[in-house]
């Protein structure tokens, strides 16, 4: 899904950022990186930060919705991400503590 509104950014870097749920991803980890997320609730993904240091670039990005006014999402920055054959460099994959479509309609926020 290509929100429009969609505004998340990387503070540090103003990377753009986009949100995906766990089960969506999880393909593109190596198996330790797995074994670590699998070991903690997704709500508890941002304090594995210190474990994951040696996998690659992991970062928290903060957020706020509606109802929550701050949080903290792990995000991971891959060599390029396709979409549609359109490639996407510099940009971060956030990894969201819920499913981010209802119905299973889609597998990202853009």
């Amino acid at each position: 899904l290509h929100d429009t509104g969609n505004s998340l950014r990387d503070p540090a870097t103003n990377a753009p950022v986009v949100i995906s749920d766990y089960e969506n991803i999880c393909a593109i980890f190596p198996q330790d990186v797995r074994k670590i997320l699998d070991e903690v609730s997704p709500s508890a993904y941002p304090l594995s930060l210190d474990k994951l240091a040696s996998y690659g670039t992991f970062k928290l990005i903060p957020y706020k919705t509606v109802n929550t006014p701050f949080a903290l999402m792990l995000a991971y920055l891959p060599d390029e991400i396709s979409v549609d054959g359109h490639i996407i460099e510099n940009a971060l994959i956030a990894i969201s503590s819920s499913p981010v479509s209802d119905g299973g309609a889609y597998t990202a926020i853009i």
